[in-house]
């Protein structure tokens, strides 16, 4: 197993690796990978040449007392249903934060994987219901 940033040549697995882990709508793929696609701050394990799993750890910044701070975002966590429960998104979730001297941060959909790997809940999510 292959533990390192994302090159430009890996473009289409990882839009690949996205669409089939998150289903995700056509329209947003596009404009994300468009947009948003850092390969400096995204990580990437592979196993014989295959890319199997990914995160992007966007570059942010938060404010606090007036000063401006740099942070990232993770997102686009996913690895391949038949490579999950062998320790990779860990090793990826590793290597992010020694890659960065700075918070780190993320709004999980699966909080215990996250919470094991040294995340912990900072917010709770709140729901609406909203009139037609």
């Amino acid at each position: 197993m292959i533990i390192e940033r994302a090159k430009p040549s890996d473009y289409q697995e990882l839009k690949q690796l996205w669409l089939v882990v998150f289903n995700e709508e056509p329209a947003f793929l596009e404009h994300f990978f468009a947009t948003r696609i850092s390969y400096q701050d995204i990580f990437v394990a592979r196993e014989d040449d295959k890319l199997v799993s990914a995160l992007h750890a966007l570059p942010l910044y938060y404010h606090k007392r007036g000063e401006e701070h740099p942070t990232s975002y993770i997102v686009g966590a996913a690895t391949y249903k038949e490579y999950r429960r062998r320790g990779i998104m860990g090793k990826l979730l590793e290597a992010t934060r020694q890659a960065y001297d700075h918070p780190i941060t993320l709004f999980p959909a699966v909080r215990p994987f996250y919470e094991a790997n040294g995340y912990f809940t900072t917010s709770s999510v709140l729901s609406f219901t909203l009139e037609a």
